[in-house]
């Protein structure tokens, strides 16, 4: 049995490629899957950064993480060179959750807010946040021409999710949006890949337990 990582492309306004978010089937959420101490060690201290560059050809990408795993369990074999972690949902403001942001940050992490309530443009509670993904069809058209402006003047970087049509990625240019993501610019397709080298298929095996 074999975890399976899927990815999807987040453009920037020229529609060019930015940056991949990777899920991962056997993590809630498609967020960064939990692992046991010992299986977390030999994965980390065989592949180092579980193939990442591979999976996401050299360019950025986000992971999205539960609270809990950025505040116990932070994977210490992903680099902030080639990462941006993501936070799910919308986590409470929380103190262990607040501190471990920070760390992160001094250590040369960016991080997006997964924030599909702009409950971040009303209450702004995580000063460490340098992304903030929005889901366009969650929140009414007001709501975005209320809060988006302001955030984008902040210096936040915003990316639209869920983008399917022409005009709504005319509206999120307008709005001031960064980034781009959805049916819009690519549609799911089948590929034929190479065979995996033995050490890859290891690794997928590990993960899947």
């Amino acid at each position: 049995m074999f975890a399976f990582i899927a990815r999807q492309p987040i453009l920037d306004k020229e529609q060019d490629l930015f940056a991949y978010e990777l899920l991962f089937r056997d993590g809630a959420h498609g967020s960064y899957p939990e692992h046991e101490p010992k299986k977390t060690e030999i994965i980390n201290s065989r592949f180092n950064t579980l193939g990442i560059d591979d999976i996401s050809g050299h360019k950025r990408a986000f992971i999205n993480f539960l609270p809990e795993t950025i505040i116990n369990r932070f994977p210490e074999a992903l680099t902030p060179d080639n990462i941006v972690v993501e936070l799910t949902q919308n986590p409470a403001v929380n103190a262990n959750l607040m501190n471990a942001c920070e760390l992160l940050k001094n250590a040369g992490y960016q991080i997006a807010l997964n924030d599909n309530r702009l409950q971040s443009a009303v209450l702004a509670p995580y000063p460490y946040i340098d992304i903030v993904k929005v889901d366009i069809n969650k929140i009414s058209p007001q709501m975005l021409e209320k809060h988006i402006p302001n955030l984008a003047a902040s210096g936040i970087q915003l990316v639209a999710e869920q983008v399917s049509t022409l005009d709504q990625f005319a509206m999120c240019l307008d709005l001031g949006f960064d980034y781009f993501q959805g049916y819009f610019f690519t549609q799911p397709n089948t590929k034929t890949a190479k065979s995996l080298p033995s050490s890859k298929i290891t690794l997928l095996e590990l993960m899947s337990h």
